[in-house]
């Protein structure tokens, strides 16, 4: 009598009676019986209720048929040939460090977005800065710096947007200053 060799997936040798390889892990298929075939059309051991590879039920003579909507069948119980919950033998147990993960239950990103109305845009800022870019020998580029320097300390103070229309109003009529008097060194 010759004895068959079994093998898992990936090779390795097992006992006749594994259901899965003590050196990686894999599932071991049951050997077929000859003839024997699920619905699908793949083979099956002899007693098998369902197919290992696609998990369709096997009809047996005399069994009652399960209509469609049964789910799967149970996990089959743990025995002595099963890797233990932790993984297969050889590998120790997964381990993570502290924090690694969030706790179950709450989401990573954190509560769901909801929206902050903005704070409102300065209107004395924005007044600087059109006023900034009208150039009446100067006379306009002193009022910009003026409302720009004033618009500055009450977006600071009452937390309005435009600091940045303040600073180029300040900027801008700065350099509208400097052109008047040197218009007016040149031409005088």
């Amino acid at each position: 009598m010759t004895t068959v060799e079994r093998r898992c997936p990936s090779g390795h040798a097992v006992s006749a009676t594994a259901t899965f390889c003590t050196t990686c892990g894999s599932t071991v298929d049951a050997a077929p019986a000859a003839g024997r075939v699920c619905p699908g059309g793949h083979p099956v051991a002899d007693g098998a209720a369902f197919c290992p590879t696609c998990g369709r039920r096997v009809g047996t003579p005399g069994a009652p048929a399960l209509s469609p909507t049964v789910g799967f069948a149970a996990p089959p119980p743990l025995t002595a040939t099963s890797p233990p919950p932790d993984g297969p033998a050889g590998y120790p147990p997964a381990s993570y460090p502290p924090g690694a993960y969030p706790p179950q239950g709450i989401a990573p990103w954190g509560s769901p977005y909801v929206y902050e109305p903005q704070a409102p845009i300065s209107g004395l800022a924005v007044a600087a800065f059109l006023v900034s870019l009208v150039w009446l020998y100067g006379l306009t580029s002193v009022v910009a710096i003026v409302l720009g320097v004033t618009a500055l300390r009450r977006a600071k103070e009452r937390k309005e947007r435009g600091r940045g229309l303040a600073i180029a109003a300040i900027v801008i009529g700065g350099a509208g200053v400097c052109i008047a008097l040197g218009v007016l060194l040149v031409y005088a």
